[in-house]
């Protein structure tokens, strides 16, 4: 809490804290072993990035947009925070950081993804919230997960 304090004071301005939502789309694959997976991962250094791969390639995470960072300006990001899934839809989840409704620090890169390991399209939905210190929720976003994996035809 005081390295909140602290770091709010540095920057003077106070910390703003924000999850804007969106669409993460894995590249389709079209060749086999049609495996994919499309997830978001809330960073501990105050970004969130869109995650994707496919055919069992690395991880590839792309910031969703610096101006909707978890928290703005990043430096003050800490463990102090916590996030949580709520409201899953669609597709089950595959990688949690925590199952629906737990809370979890941001001391660590959290992630919550959707794969498919087979031909068709799975699309999960589900949201994020934020909370300070104090245990307030200080911000929501609404995300949507797609893979698709076609035989190229």
């Amino acid at each position: 809490m005081i390295g909140l304090l602290i770091g709010t004071i540095m920057a003077g301005r106070p910390a703003v804290v924000n999850l804007a939502g969106g669409t993460i789309t894995a590249p389709e694959d079209t060749a086999s072993p049609y495996d994919g997976s499309a997830g978001v991962r809330v960073n501990a250094d105050g970004t969130v990035d869109g995650v994707t791969y496919i055919n069992g390639g690395a991880p590839n995470g792309i910031q969703v947009s610096a101006a909707t960072d978890w928290i703005i300006p990043n430096a003050i990001a800490n463990g102090d925070y916590d996030v949580r899934m709520v409201s899953p839809t669609g597709a089950a989840l595959t990688t949690l950081a925590a199952t629906e409704n737990t809370w979890i620090a941001l001391s660590a890169d959290r992630l919550w993804s959707v794969e498919r390991g087979s031909v068709g399209t799975s699309t999960a939905g589900f949201g994020l919230e934020i909370r300070d210190p104090l245990g307030v929720t200080v911000a929501t976003g609404t995300y949507s997960c797609i893979v698709e994996n076609s035989s190229g035809g």
